[in-house]
């Protein structure tokens, strides 16, 4: 029986799309932004993975939290500054809202989805 080696970059540009359009997008850019290839780096970049961020986790239970502090830091000051124009939509926790919206200037941004909204922050943010 013969065994190749066939690495996943090797696979043609239209395939790997398929199979990164099947994975959430923020796990595609969360895992794969900075790997040192420069044709995976173009694909993750399109505006399929960059349109709409959702920084937002619901349980089974429907508690609504935010993702981790580790991964929100990578997102903040690697990924966000480098993505920020083609972000037309993101959903947000409104404990993690300000260090998103102040990681990058978002000119396309069209849509806010934020939860766990109370008094308190909205009078912080919009008086």
């Amino acid at each position: 029986m013969n065994q190749c080696n066939i690495n996943f970059l090797d696979l043609p540009t239209e395939i790997l799309h398929v199979i990164l359009k099947m994975l959430d997008n923020m796990d595609v850019l969360y895992s794969l932004f900075d790997v040192n290839n420069q044709r995976l780096s173009n694909i993750i970049q399109e505006n399929t993975f960059t349109n709409t961020l959702n920084f937002v986790l619901i349980t089974l239970t429907d508690d609504i939290l935010s993702i981790s502090d580790p991964i929100l830091d990578r997102f903040c000051i690697n990924i966000l500054p480098r993505i920020h124009y083609n972000v037309k939509s993101l959903i947000l926790n409104s404990l993690s809202m300000e260090r998103i919206l102040s990681a990058a200037d978002y000119p396309n941004l069209s849509e806010l989805k934020i939860f766990n909204f109370n008094g308190k922050i909205a009078s912080r943010y919009f008086t």
